[in-house]
Protein backbone atom coordinates (compact mmCIF):
# COMPACT_ATOMS: atom_id res chain seq x y z
CA UNK A 1 0.00 0.00 0.00
CA UNK A 2 1.27 3.46 -0.83
CA UNK A 3 0.78 5.79 2.11
CA UNK A 4 1.56 8.92 0.11
CA UNK A 5 3.35 9.79 -3.08
CA UNK A 6 4.11 12.41 -5.81
CA UNK A 7 5.37 12.60 -9.44
CA UNK A 8 8.12 13.71 -11.75
CA UNK A 9 7.45 17.24 -12.74
CA UNK A 10 8.74 20.49 -14.02
CA UNK A 11 8.01 23.10 -11.36
CA UNK A 12 6.81 26.62 -11.89
CA UNK A 13 5.81 29.01 -9.12
CA UNK A 14 3.42 31.90 -9.60
CA UNK A 15 6.30 34.34 -9.09
CA UNK A 16 8.96 32.41 -11.04
CA UNK A 17 8.40 31.63 -14.68
CA UNK A 18 11.41 29.31 -15.03
CA UNK A 19 10.57 25.60 -14.98
CA UNK A 20 12.90 22.95 -13.62
CA UNK A 21 12.63 19.32 -12.62
CA UNK A 22 14.11 18.13 -9.31
CA UNK A 23 16.36 15.08 -9.71
CA UNK A 24 14.09 12.91 -7.53
CA UNK A 25 11.38 13.13 -10.21
CA UNK A 26 13.64 12.02 -13.04
CA UNK A 27 13.00 8.31 -12.96
CA UNK A 28 10.46 5.85 -14.23
CA UNK A 29 7.45 5.22 -11.99
CA UNK A 30 5.25 2.11 -12.02
CA UNK A 31 1.54 2.47 -11.32
CA UNK A 32 0.96 0.32 -8.22
CA UNK A 33 -2.52 1.31 -7.01
CA UNK A 34 -5.56 3.41 -7.74
CA UNK A 35 -8.00 4.83 -5.26
CA UNK A 36 -11.54 6.07 -5.72
CA UNK A 37 -14.85 6.60 -3.98
CA UNK A 38 -18.02 4.91 -5.17
CA UNK A 39 -20.24 7.21 -3.14
CA UNK A 40 -19.67 5.79 0.33
CA UNK A 41 -16.29 4.71 1.58
CA UNK A 42 -13.00 4.67 -0.23
CA UNK A 43 -11.65 1.83 -2.34
CA UNK A 44 -7.99 1.17 -3.15
CA UNK A 45 -7.15 -1.32 -5.88
CA UNK A 46 -3.72 -2.84 -6.47
CA UNK A 47 -2.69 -2.53 -10.13
CA UNK A 48 -1.20 -5.76 -11.57
CA UNK A 49 2.32 -5.49 -12.96
CA UNK A 50 1.26 -7.20 -16.20
CA UNK A 51 0.77 -5.24 -18.31
CA UNK A 52 3.24 -2.79 -16.81
CA UNK A 53 1.95 0.79 -16.58
CA UNK A 54 4.92 3.18 -16.49
CA UNK A 55 5.16 6.97 -16.20
CA UNK A 56 8.43 8.75 -16.99
CA UNK A 57 8.79 12.52 -16.80
CA UNK A 58 11.81 14.07 -18.48
CA UNK A 59 13.53 17.28 -17.43
CA UNK A 60 12.37 18.94 -20.66
CA UNK A 61 8.66 18.82 -19.74
CA UNK A 62 7.83 15.72 -21.79
CA UNK A 63 6.32 12.47 -20.56
CA UNK A 64 6.40 8.90 -21.75
CA UNK A 65 3.51 6.90 -20.36
CA UNK A 66 1.78 3.55 -20.68
CA UNK A 67 -0.64 4.49 -17.86
CA UNK A 68 -4.19 4.10 -19.17
CA UNK A 69 -5.46 7.30 -17.49
CA UNK A 70 -2.70 9.36 -19.13
CA UNK A 71 -3.03 7.99 -22.64
CA UNK A 72 -2.33 10.68 -25.25
CA UNK A 73 -0.68 13.13 -22.84
CA UNK A 74 2.85 14.09 -23.88
CA UNK A 75 3.78 17.18 -21.82
CA UNK A 76 3.55 18.31 -18.20
CA UNK A 77 4.15 21.31 -15.94
CA UNK A 78 4.01 21.67 -12.15
CA UNK A 79 2.52 24.77 -10.57
CA UNK A 80 3.70 25.57 -7.04
CA UNK A 81 2.97 28.32 -4.56
CA UNK A 82 -0.75 27.76 -4.12
CA UNK A 83 -2.36 27.51 -0.70
CA UNK A 84 -2.75 23.74 -1.20
CA UNK A 85 -0.56 20.98 -2.68
CA UNK A 86 1.54 21.48 -5.77
CA UNK A 87 -0.39 20.75 -8.94
CA UNK A 88 0.84 18.94 -12.06
CA UNK A 89 -0.93 19.65 -15.34
CA UNK A 90 -0.70 17.21 -18.25
CA UNK A 91 -1.12 18.37 -21.86
CA UNK A 92 -1.61 16.63 -25.19
CA UNK A 93 0.25 19.27 -27.21
CA UNK A 94 3.21 21.53 -26.53
CA UNK A 95 1.12 24.58 -27.42
CA UNK A 96 -1.31 23.77 -24.61
CA UNK A 97 1.60 23.53 -22.17
CA UNK A 98 2.98 26.91 -23.17
CA UNK A 99 -0.41 28.59 -22.88
CA UNK A 100 -1.03 26.97 -19.46
CA UNK A 101 -4.26 25.53 -20.83
CA UNK A 102 -5.19 22.96 -18.22
CA UNK A 103 -6.10 19.59 -19.74
CA UNK A 104 -5.63 17.23 -16.78
CA UNK A 105 -4.72 18.36 -13.26
CA UNK A 106 -3.50 16.38 -10.24
CA UNK A 107 -2.27 17.38 -6.80
CA UNK A 108 1.14 15.89 -6.02
CA UNK A 109 1.96 14.18 -2.75
CA UNK A 110 5.37 12.59 -2.10
CA UNK A 111 6.05 9.79 0.33
CA UNK A 112 9.22 7.88 1.05
CA UNK A 113 10.19 6.75 -2.44
CA UNK A 114 6.61 6.88 -3.66
CA UNK A 115 4.47 9.34 -5.52
CA UNK A 116 0.76 9.95 -5.53
CA UNK A 117 -1.23 11.91 -8.08
CA UNK A 118 -4.55 12.92 -6.54
CA UNK A 119 -7.29 13.97 -8.92
CA UNK A 120 -7.28 17.71 -8.38
CA UNK A 121 -11.03 18.13 -8.02
CA UNK A 122 -11.86 14.86 -6.23
CA UNK A 123 -12.66 15.64 -2.60
CA UNK A 124 -12.56 11.95 -1.62
CA UNK A 125 -8.85 11.68 -2.49
CA UNK A 126 -9.11 9.66 -5.72
CA UNK A 127 -5.55 8.93 -6.83
CA UNK A 128 -2.95 7.13 -8.88
CA UNK A 129 -0.20 5.66 -6.66
CA UNK A 130 3.30 5.03 -8.06
CA UNK A 131 6.48 3.28 -6.93
CA UNK A 132 9.87 3.43 -8.67
CA UNK A 133 10.00 1.12 -11.69
CA UNK A 134 12.73 -1.52 -11.55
Amino acid sequence: MIMSAGILVSRESKEDCCAYTPDRYLKSWRLAETGYSIGSGYTMVEVPSDPLQILKLDDNGEITSTVNELEGYRYYKVITGSNVDDVVNFYKSKGDRESLSNERAYSIVFGEGTLRLTYHYCTEGCHLGFVPAK
